[in-house]
This record gives C-alpha cells, structure tokens and sequence, in this order.
C-alpha cells in the first residue's frame, strides 16, 4: 500500500504516473474492447493518478473490492512468514516508489528468508563505484548468495536488516 501512495506524491506523481498511465490506459482499452462493460471505461480513462486507475480497472477486473483491497492483497509482505525455501528479498532503502519503512524487516519473514537492503540502489539499479565495475555489484552479490552452501544468509556489508 506503501508503495502504492508512494508514486502518487511528489515528483513520483509528475513523471512516473503519467508515463504508466499512457502505458496502461491503453491495455485498459483493449480489455474493454474485448469484454464490453467489464469495468467503467469513462471513468478508467479519466484517472489522474494510479490510486484511481487501479480503483476502477485493476481492482475489480481481477476480483479485488477497491483500490486498498488491491495493494493490501496483492502484496507478498504478508506470505514472507511462509516462505520455506531459501529466498532472497532485495530492497534499496532509498527506492522511490518502495519507502524503507514499508520495506519487511526479521519479524515480518520466515528464518529461509534473506534481506538484503543495501541503503543505495534506487528501484533497480544497485550501481557501485566506477565504470564497469558498477554495474557488477548487484548480480555478482546475488550470484554469490546463490551460490553459498545450505542457504545460510550472507549479506553484503551494506545490509541494514536481517
């Protein structure tokens, strides 16, 4: 849900939501074309903001009562506890659309679970240091986590949690 209010604020709201609603509008059309009356197309073609297009389209086309049934659902934060294999959760502290107190934390994913946070890394892009070493930081730490025997959780030094 976090995430969700996240890009409607600020200049998340100003570059972000009109380039996905372009992009989704859309689809949103097409599925319209094909299934006549499935949502309120007048009303999805004059959402502002991703609270309102999900609110209209997402939500009820996929079976979800509104927009906070929506993010609260759809969300993996709440199946972490079962997670029984080795999984590794990674998560910038500094990701514009996914605020940091939003991300979870120890308590919040079962003991298979690895968080690994670093402080940078935007929504994507884990660069470190120079050129091309800095593209390397991320896939080679993912490939060392891979790699390591019985899924013991061995973070990179900028972990914060877990």
């Amino acid at each position: 849900m976090q995430s969700g209010l996240a890009i409607g604020r600020g200049l998340n709201r100003h570059i972000y939501t009109p380039m996905f609603l372009r992009s989704m509008k859309p689809k949103a059309v097409a599925k319209w074309a094909q299934h006549p009356g499935l949502f309120d197309k007048d009303a999805m073609l004059a959402a502002k903001d991703l609270y309102s297009f999900d609110n209209v389209f997402t939500a009820p086309v996929h079976g979800f009562k509104n927009t906070e049934d929506y993010w609260k659902r759809a969300s993996a934060k709440a199946m972490m506890q079962d997670i029984r294999v080795p999984a590794l959760a990674l998560n910038a502290l500094n990701d514009p659309f996914v605020p940091a107190n939003s991300l979870p934390g120890p308590d919040d994913v079962s003991s298979s679970v690895c968080l690994w946070q670093p402080a940078q890394g935007g929504h994507v892009g884990f660069a470190q240091g120079r050129w091309p070493a800095h593209v390397r930081a991320m896939p080679d730490a993912v490939g060392a986590w891979l790699l390591q025997a019985a899924g013991l959780c061995v973070k990179p030094e900028e972990s914060r949690r877990g």
